[in-house]
């Protein structure tokens, strides 16, 4: 990870983006940038006050940004028609690893719920994108990050995965939990069973992991047996364990764009802390029709 753009203005959702956004650069040994997105006003063009009113909102929002952190960053003022355009358009020239956004104003204390603009960044983000819950920026956090990534084997996964272990390789001490969501059915007398013609399946997904981590990145493993109604919401329990929760983007749509299905918008609205979608590669393109054209409707596992 090699820059972070927290997407920031003097708000609370502002401050929340920009401290996940310190805390991924300080984790990942990246640099932070803020962009402030100033919309575009037809009326003020017209009547010739836009110049000097867009730079004092610039001067207002970067003043602001210092007084939120200590990290050094670089300012991005950005003039765009729509903060999802300029956020998105600043990404691919700046070339980010990751964008961090802040959760909307009516999501509860220490939830998610993207916004307007957080849904529009992470409709078709050309990167990561992280987002931060409500009141993160006040919230203790501790010195050691505790990161967990959904791992289940597939193209999309792996990605998740690799940026998981980019961040825990980064920073000495940061501890890394994969953990693997395996399907279940219940039996008439309540109990709860992982399918037998998957359960060999997963362990093996867990059994692959030592030859994909390595050797000097610290981690544990968990093959967890979906007991919750959904995928989301399994891994949603986990977050309240974790500092950072790293999925993969869904299969379908353009490759390194970070697009949202069905379970990241359950995330979103259910995990108490931040989640990050990480898109999947080039290289990994073939591997995901071939996946996809192979996976029986059975086995399969919601993808992000």
């Amino acid at each position: 990870m090699q820059e972070v753009i927290a997407a920031f203005e003097d708000t609370p959702q502002g401050r929340d983006a920009l401290a996940l956004g310190d805390m991924l650069a300080d984790v990942a040994g990246a640099e932070l940038s803020v962009a402030s997105i100033y919309e575009l006003d037809p009326l003020l063009l017209r009547v010739g006050e836009y110049p000097a009113v867009r730079n004092e909102y610039f001067d207002r929002a970067f003043a602001a940004a210092h007084e939120a952190t200590t990290r050094p960053f670089t300012e991005l003022p950005v003039t765009a028609i729509s903060p999802q355009e300029g956020l998105q358009r600043v990404a691919i020239e700046r070339k980010a690893s990751v964008v961090v956004v802040g959760s909307s104003h009516r999501s509860r204390v220490g939830r998610l719920l993207a916004g307007n603009v957080g849904e529009g960044v992470l409709s078709a983000a050309p990167c990561a994108v992280a987002v931060a819950p409500r009141d993160f920026a006040r919230a203790e956090h501790p010195a050691k990050a505790r990161i967990g990534v959904a791992w289940d084997g597939r193209p999309e996964a792996r990605a998740a995965l690799e940026s998981a272990i980019e961040l825990a390789a980064a920073r000495e001490g940061t501890q890394l939990t994969i953990m693997t969501i395996a399907p279940t059915y219940t039996d008439f007398e309540g109990e709860t069973h992982v399918f037998d013609e998957l359960r060999e399946k997963y362990e093996a997904v867990v059994a692959a992991v030592p030859g994909i981590v390595p050797e000097h990145v610290a981690y544990t493993t968990e093959l967890i047996e979906l007991r919750a109604r959904s995928f989301a919401d399994q891994i949603a329990e986990r977050g309240a364990d974790l500092d950072l929760l790293i999925v993969g983007s869904r299969s379908f749509g353009p490759v390194r764009r970070a697009l949202v299905g069905s379970t990241s918008r359950q995330l979103f609205r259910s995990a108490p802390c931040p989640v990050m979608i990480v898109p999947r590669t080039g290289a990994e393109e073939d591997e995901v029709h071939a996946d996809s054209s192979e996976r029986r409707p059975t086995e399969s596992v919601p993808a992000a």
